[in-house]
């Protein structure tokens, strides 16, 4: 029998002075699974209990979030006034809401019953934060091909979830974002990493999203794709073949 693994990747660019990068892999067992950005926090579903699977620094969430107090232990009963015993219940609630209403959550810590409360995320005003969840659903014992991108307050990036990159768009320039744990059974053993500069797509040069979209849209599955990257003062050309999109991919704006 195959035991699914589901492989959250969460990447969360905060503005800071130092414009610092904070990234985390995270592997969590079971397919309930929730992430609530305000929070960052993963919650986690199993035996009609939901528990907070995953706590990133406070820090890294949006300031109006960061005082909020929660423990890597807590177990969340309530949300909205309503008994919750999955995390897809808790996101089936959250979804119902609207940016900005409040969500009150009641949660069990060492015996005692604590409340927290927080107003939904309009992440149409999150400018100064990004965050990715890379979802991937594999059997343990078998490849899988069953991949779910999370992207949420990003719309300058570009997903290239089969070949395993992730760009991003400042002031007319693509750079590299981030490149994602399989790319190299796409793009080979190549030297491409975070902040090189992409010039062209198939000797066509690209400045912007909207550039590298109607480029990259024109190459069919299975077409020779060779992108040109720049890192300080060396030039990398990377070929390999567009490859057929088999990953849902959700992007919520």
């Amino acid at each position: 029998m195959k035991r699914t693994i589901s492989t959250l990747i969460i990447l969360i660019q905060c503005v800071t002075l130092l414009a610092q990068v904070h990234m985390k892999k995270i592997e969590i067992t079971g397919d309930d699974i929730f992430m609530l950005p305000e929070l960052g926090i993963v919650l986690s579903g199993e035996n009609n209990t939901v528990k907070i699977a995953n706590l990133l620094p406070s820090e890294t969430r949006p300031e109006e979030y960061r005082e909020i107090k929660l423990d890597q232990d807590d177990t969340i009963l309530m949300v909205n006034k309503k008994r919750v015993k999955s995390a897809s219940e808790i996101k089936n609630i959250y979804d119902s809401l609207d940016p900005e209403s409040e969500v009150k959550m009641g949660i069990q810590r060492d015996g005692q019953m604590l409340m927290i409360a927080f107003k939904k995320m309009d992440l149409q005003k999150q400018d100064g934060k990004r965050v990715m969840i890379i979802q991937d659903k594999t059997p343990s014992d078998d490849m899988g091909d069953n991949e779910q991108v999370v992207l949420k307050g990003a719309e300058n990036l570009i997903i290239l979830a089969g070949e395993g990159l992730v760009l991003e768009e400042n002031n007319n320039i693509l750079t590299v974002f981030d490149v994602l744990p399989h790319a190299h059974t796409i793009l080979g053993d190549t030297k491409i990493e975070p902040g090189c500069q992409l010039l062209s797509i198939n000797d066509n040069t690209v400045n912007n999203k909207m550039d590298f979209d109607a480029l990259y849209s024109k190459i069919k599955i299975g077409e020779q794709v060779t992108l040109l990257f720049k890192n300080k003062d060396k030039t990398t050309r990377v070929s390999f073949i567009k490859p057929e999109i088999k990953d849902n991919i959700i992007i919520n704006k």
